[in-house]
């Protein structure tokens, strides 16, 4: 669900979709992917993975809902691409081979 607001946010934001735009992406997406939200136990462990591995809470808090929902990984150009916190990996969609990394992640 973070993320989801989050690239709403930030593309209505900068100006790079229009709302009616960003907002249509999301709904297709709440369609095709499952979404988690955030418990008691996700805000625990980000605020304890935000210190030791010096994350950003809002980052911390992501990996920590995307783990305890049994993804394996996360897509984020925030942070440090190739790097395996705790069995998620981190992918920068952005950058030069990612889509390599990502099609076995999106198969069935």
């Amino acid at each position: 669900m973070q993320a989801l607001g989050e690239f709403f946010h930030a593309t209505t934001r900068k100006n790079l979709l229009p709302v009616t735009r960003a907002s249509g992406f999301v709904r297709d997406w709440l369609g095709v992917f499952q979404v988690a939200s955030a418990g008691t136990a996700a805000l625990v462990d980000a605020m304890d993975v935000a210190k030791r591995h010096r994350l950003s809470f809002w980052d911390a808090m992501l990996w920590a809902t995307a783990r305890q929902s049994g993804c394996s990984a996360i897509l984020s150009e925030d942070m440090q691409d190739g790097r395996r916190l705790i069995g998620v990996e981190i992918i920068n969609p952005f950058i030069a081979g990612a889509t390599d990394r990502l099609g076995p992640l999106l198969e069935p």
